[in-house]
């Protein structure tokens, strides 16, 4: 084995081989990244000593491998070019950010670039290559992050965000506070729009007209506009008057009834506009990711175009490839679908090819990620944004916890049933407490003064009424699902014991109650314990890390604002210097200042920890 290397001679340095497409390669250690090792892929040898009888001199010996067909791989390997090519852009976008802190005011020439050249663009998208290793990404993640935290860095984020981020963040939050309220009244109102005179129907409407928001998001969303534009105006004026009522409004239950049926007819309209806007978003934001065309093209060219990258990247996605910068975001890999699920929904509903009862069920989760979905709007909140990363990381350990919670969950329904599976239609005879039975016999004969009020009628009677139907028998234990989901909410403390009392035999009734009470023992006790113990780790181990990520979701959601407008020059041109230079200036008292608290907090640690250690030796001495 020989090896070519800047080091001095007679260094030695370990190599590891692994077998590729090519040949045997070498890594190169990670303390000489300039190493470049050569291996003869038949060696003749394990030892480099054999390796020495060759005369040539190592350029020679280079120069005649070319022309064999058995030479050597001498080569640097593409993992670790890539990487150092990759942490050395990293480096000059660095050196950018300090040359930029003495002059703020260069920091205006970020809003010049394109998106796709941009910094925020730059560090915020992973770097897919094949040949780069997880913790070689894991590394060029953290300097990414480390860059995302820089003062002038931070600069540029806020003032994007002035610029045009809080603009248009406002606005998505408005058309999602209305796509919210009118999809949920068209799903409530799903299955009274044949009966126009129902009261269900008119509470929905007078839901409608006593909420002076609603009102107020129509408006501002242009929705007035628009319907004002197509209906009569004696027709909408009702719906924007907070005190009206259906009774006051309207003469006659023919008015009462057409006036129901456009309500319905306007709300859905505002619910499909609502989603094509959404859906016009997500697109734009997915084609901003695609290279731009050379050539100038038309807006139908531009639109084909757009929508073959989307189709491709979507597909190269759910072939196991490598996902494009929009579909990084699991929050993007949702929205889009659910938009345009919402759209099929309205359509539907004007069209109506499907009953009510199917549009509804369809609608359902449709609804129930769109709610979902509204956490996201948290992230630029700093009070609450580093909680979204938090979550992340806390559903990974639930879902560790469930995969070892789900085979005690199978053993004790599987045990659960067949017990109570194996009892048939036999209960444990009735025992009533004889001071009850006296009480019993005597109610019955005051009410019924001439019925039997023999011992054993009256037995017969209260076996009848204690004993269950046959079909009632062992509840919540019939079949396998309904024991999945009782045994489930033992997990919540939700145990009934009626089933295992009217157990017949001794046996059966002791391995019930060992099964419940190993069951919660596990389950509650241990268990939930454990999960507790897990997130309360989660916590406090990412908890700085989280802060990190919120700083990294509040750039995220400006550069999806970015993606989507028009950037131009003017918006650097326009930064006012005197501005630019206050938020810096704020910035960094607000890290000096978090630098002194927690200094103070480290001095206070030591503090008591000398105190501690004092207070120990004069207990030894004592």
């Amino acid at each position: 084995m020989h090896y070519i290397s800047d080091a001095a001679d007679g260094a030695t340095h370990p190599c590891y081989r692994h077998q590729d497409t090519v040949g045997v390669v070498l890594e190169m250690t990670p303390s000489e990244p300039s190493t470049t090792y050569r291996v003869s892929r038949t060696p003749r040898s394990d030892h480099s000593d054999g390796d020495e009888q060759h005369e040539q001199s190592p350029s020679g010996r280079r120069r005649g491998d070319d022309d064999d067909t058995n030479r050597s791989t001498v080569r640097h390997t593409k993992r670790q070019q890539e990487r150092m090519q990759k942490l050395q852009q990293l480096e000059s976008i660095a050196s950018t950010l300090d040359d930029w802190k003495a002059d703020v005011s260069q920091a205006a020439t970020a809003f010049a670039a394109q998106v796709r050249d941009s910094m925020l663009f730059k560090l915020l998208h992973q770097d897919s290559s094949d040949n780069l290793l997880p913790w070689d990404l894991d590394a060029i993640e953290n300097a990414k992050k480390r860059l995302l935290r820089h003062v002038v860095m931070r600069l540029i984020v806020l003032l994007k965000w002035r610029a045009f981020g809080l603009r248009m963040y406002c606005e998505q939050l408005l058309m999602h506070g209305l796509l919210l309220l009118t999809f949920t009244v068209s799903l409530v109102i799903g299955f009274g729009i044949d009966t126009a005179t129902s009261a269900e129907l008119d509470q929905v409407l007078i839901g409608w007209l006593y909420k002076a928001v609603c009102a107020c998001i129509v408006l501002i969303v242009g929705g007035g506009t628009i319907t004002g534009l197509l209906l009569k105006y004696d027709d909408v004026q009702p719906l924007c008057i907070s005190t009206a009522t259906i009774n006051t409004t309207m003469d006659g239950e023919d008015k009462k009834g057409r006036f129901s049926e456009r309500f319905v007819a306007l709300n859905n309209a505002l619910l499909g506009l609502s989603a094509l806007y959404f859906c016009v978003f997500e697109s734009r934001e997915f084609a901003a990711d695609m290279l731009d065309d050379d050539e100038p093209r038309g807006f139908v060219h531009r639109g084909l175009r757009a929508l073959r990258y989307m189709l491709t990247s979507t597909f190269a996605l759910l072939k196991g490839g490598k996902p494009t910068p929009y579909l990084e975001s699991y929050w993007n890999r949702i929205q889009l679908p659910t938009f345009f699920l919402i759209l099929i929904y309205v359509v539907c509903e004007f069209t109506a090819p499907f009953s009510a009862t199917m549009r509804v069920y369809a609608g359902i989760p449709a609804l129930f990620l769109v709610w979902v979905m509204s956490v996201s709007y948290l992230e630029v909140i700093p009070a609450v944004g580093y909680l979204l990363p938090m979550m992340r990381r806390m559903l990974a350990d639930v879902f560790r916890y469930l995969a070892f919670y789900f085979p005690i969950q199978c053993a004790y329904t599987c045990a659960y049933y067949l017990l109570f599976k194996s009892q048939g239609y036999y209960l444990k005879p009735y025992e009533p407490d004889q001071t009850f039975f006296d009480k019993f016999s005597q109610s019955l004969g005051s009410v019924f003064p001439g019925t039997n009020n023999e011992t054993e009628a009256t037995f017969a009677l209260l076996a009848i009424l204690k004993n269950k139907d046959p079909n009632e028998m062992f509840k919540g234990y019939e079949s396998v699902p309904k024991s999945f989901l009782t045994t489930y909410l033992v997990t919540f403390a939700q145990i009934n014991m009626e089933p295992f009392e009217q157990l017949g035999t001794t046996a059966s009734s002791v391995l019930g109650y060992f099964l419940v009470l190993t069951h919660a023992t596990i389950v509650i006790v241990m268990l939930l314990n454990v999960l507790i113990a897990m997130l309360n780790k989660t916590m406090g181990a990412h908890m700085d890390e989280a802060k990190l990520e919120a700083c990294v979701t509040f750039a995220e959601c400006v550069l999806r604002m970015e993606k989507t407008s028009a950037t131009s020059k003017q918006r650097g041109v326009t930064c006012n210097a005197v501005e630019v230079g206050r938020l810096f200036h704020d910035l960094l008292r607000a890290d000096a200042n978090e630098k002194n608290e927690d200094s103070a907090v480290l001095r206070a640690i030591a503090t008591i920890s000398s105190t501690v250690e004092s207070i120990q030796k004069h207990a030894k001495k004592a």
